[in-house]
């Protein structure tokens, strides 16, 4: 056995006999809260402080799933789109984690409401950055009669939480 191994052994075993979540700075599993919010171009924050945009990541083997709560404590399982009346539907959903865990990307179309012809074509990027953070770009295009034009991005930082 390697120095050292056998204490970075017994440092997981004690965290797994705890309960504690192995998730950290080089990961990201975790709670994140939205912080910023910006067209593109930058400009004016979208975040409201008193309506929180919560992100919980977790990932069962190869998969990186989650949970979403944002405007008066409505919930969905992550990927999801969020509206002031829940979740929208989505369809040919995609999610993929990079190798070393510290990006992903999630793309799906969002079913249009009944009173509209316009798909939304969603893809999201997430990638660690400094300070407990997590940056991410949402790019949203319009598609009627099959097909793709016109949208927009958002850039996002997401603050981890602390844990329990």
């Amino acid at each position: 056995m390697q120095p050292g191994r056998s204490s970075r052994i017994s440092f997981v075993l004690v965290i797994a006999l705890m309960g504690l979540p192995l998730a950290h700075a080089g990961s990201l599993e975790g709670t994140w809260r939205l912080v910023d919010q910006r067209y593109e171009r930058g400009g004016y924050n979208f975040v409201k402080d008193d309506e929180p945009f919560v992100l919980e990541l977790t990932a069962t083997g190869e998969r990186l799933g989650g949970r979403l709560s944002w405007h008066e404590g409505q919930q969905a399982e992550w990927p999801a789109y969020p509206t002031p009346n829940g979740p929208a539907t989505l369809h040919d959903m995609h999610v993929q984690r990079s190798l070393d865990g510290e990006s992903a990307t999630a793309t799906y179309r969002v079913e249009p409401s009944v009173d509209d012809d316009t798909w939304l074509v969603v893809k999201e990027e997430y990638r660690l950055a400094e300070g407990d953070r997590m940056e991410s770009t949402m790019e949203i295009r319009f598609e009627r009669n099959g097909k793709v034009s016109g949208g927009f991005t958002w850039k996002r930082t997401f603050e981890r939480e602390a844990g329990p």
